[in-house]
């Protein structure tokens, strides 16, 4: 009985000790699979961004590739690369106009098969040159042709070209402005500091521009400590002048011919 009893103890400690090591394992296998999905979520985010830098590369070669293929193609028509300019025929009777606007003055009227020189192309307009007359001609008064369509292509190009080259100058002139700017208020603020410490010392006058206040100090000092006051109530008598200055916060100061005799916040 003894014996029977011994291995049936026996028997639940084995069975104690393989459901212990059975948990063990599946908690280790599961720190295991999520440190696995960490590490492969990192590995994914980090292979996006390189897709994104490899996109926009590839994206700045292909239109490189393009560009050049532009002006070869161009090259065949003998266009002035330096000036950008092209020779071309109406499709049919036209109106060169004053500005891009369908509604503008006509400064000419040209005939079909007539030649200009395209110099520019802004929002379904060409700027032409005809004789002695520049102006603006829509786009559907010009023939259509392949070199047309490059040529307005690397118009628009170099366009947006120099609209960025102007945004990046403009940047940079601000910038150098605000840089300007902050030193120069740098140089005031530190001219402004010695001032204050010449006169005061350099106790009071840290106290000072620090925004210390106390019973006894000017109101000179009170204005170089905590500005000018909102309101000033002032009042004159035999005793001389009484001044309240009112700041915001509900903070007061009370002047007894210009000394700080008493305050409230």
């Amino acid at each position: 009985m003894c014996s029977l009893s011994l291995k049936n103890s026996e028997r639940m400690k084995i069975i104690s000790i393989f459901i212990l090591i059975s948990v063990s394992y599946l908690a280790f296998s599961q720190d295991i699979n999520k440190q696995k999905l960490e590490d492969l979520q990192k590995t994914a985010v980090l292979l996006e961004e390189e897709i994104k830098v490899k996109t926009a590369s590839l994206n700045l070669i292909q239109e490189e590739i393009k560009h050049l293929q532009n002006l070869e193609y161009l090259s065949k028509f003998k266009i002035k690369f330096d000036e950008l300019t092209m020779l071309t025929t109406l499709s049919t009777d036209g109106k060169l106009r004053k500005s891009s606007h369908p509604l503008s003055d006509v400064i000419t009227h040209l005939k079909k098969n007539d030649t200009v020189k395209l110099t520019d192309y802004q929002e379904g307009y060409w700027v032409v040159n005809k004789d002695q007359y520049f102006g603006y001609l829509s786009e559907a008064y010009i023939n259509d042709t392949e070199e047309i369509k490059i040529f307005r292509e690397e118009i628009i190009r170099k366009n947006e070209e120099y609209r960025i080259k102007k945004e990046n100058e403009a940047a940079e002139k601000k910038r150098m402005q605000n840089e300007k700017l902050v030193s120069m208020q740098k140089q005031k603020r530190n001219e402004y500091r010695q001032k204050i410490l010449q006169e005061y010392g350099s106790v009071t006058g840290q106290k000072l521009l620090d925004g210390y206040y106390w019973l006894g100090m000017t109101n000179e000092m009170a204005r170089i400590s905590l500005g000018n006051p909102r309101n000033i109530n002032r009042s004159v008598g035999s005793w001389g002048i009484h001044e309240q200055w009112v700041y915001g916060g509900g903070k007061y100061l009370y002047f007894e011919n210009g000394i700080l005799t008493s305050f409230q916040n």
